[in-house]
């Protein structure tokens, strides 16, 4: 898996960058219409960052995971490698 760095724009409630509208990848604009899944990465041992993951699906129809760094306050794309070791985004659908 690689984290891809982007820029998001989110909605901040009662904590900052609580869940992302939108974000910017390869000089391109995708606008977050759904967020169908969502969980918290904790740190364990000292071994990974404190994350929120995201499952998302564009208006355009495409899906990505993003993360966000809660210590860094960085925002990334998860991307899968296929069998060749390329990466594979954005994903097809995700379940």
């Amino acid at each position: 898996m690689y984290q891809i760095p982007i820029k998001v724009e989110s909605h901040s409630g009662n904590q900052t960058g609580e869940y992302p509208v939108e974000f910017f990848w390869n000089k391109l604009r995708f606008v977050i219409i759904k967020i169908t899944d969502r969980w918290y990465q904790m740190d364990v041992g000292g071994k990974e960052s404190v994350a929120n993951y995201f499952k998302i699906c564009t208006k355009s129809g495409l899906y990505f995971i993003m993360k966000h760094d809660t210590r860094t306050r960085r925002w990334y794309l998860i991307a899968p490698e296929d069998k060749n070791g390329l990466l594979t985004l954005p994903y097809d659908r995700l379940n």
